[in-house]
């Protein structure tokens, strides 16, 4: 079977592990992210970033542990009633192992904020 092309390649799904989807002003947001298991013998994160900051990467798997809050971002935040879906947009570049090459593509994770009477 012939290796298939980088552009017909699909991308390796990230696992992004919350410890909760809705949080409290104040809370932190503790997010792991990783391969999925079956991945790690084909893939290697090679470089993962939020907010233009690189995460440390141990061992093909990047952390990351921020505060959140009720500030609204109108390019990436959806207000609704007391609530606000936020988002974090990861630039992330990865190495595969078999094709011996890189690549890069961007993952958007959501979560909520109870933010109260707020809005």
């Amino acid at each position: 079977m012939l290796p298939t092309s980088i552009s017909n390649s699909p991308k390796p799904k990230l696992d992004f592990q919350k410890d909760k989807d809705f949080y409290q002003p104040g809370d932190t947001l503790h997010l792991v992210i990783s391969f999925p298991t079956e991945l790690y013998n084909q893939y290697s994160l090679t470089s993962i970033e939020a907010y233009n900051h690189p995460l440390p990467i141990d061992n093909n798997t990047a952390r990351m542990n921020f505060i959140v809050d009720c500030e609204i971002d109108p390019e990436m935040d959806v207000p609704t009633q007391n609530r606000i879906q936020k988002e974090i947009r990861f630039d992330v570049t990865y190495f595969n192992k078999q094709q011996k090459d890189s690549s890069y593509y961007m993952e958007t994770v959501t979560y909520e904020v109870n933010c109260g009477g707020k809005l």
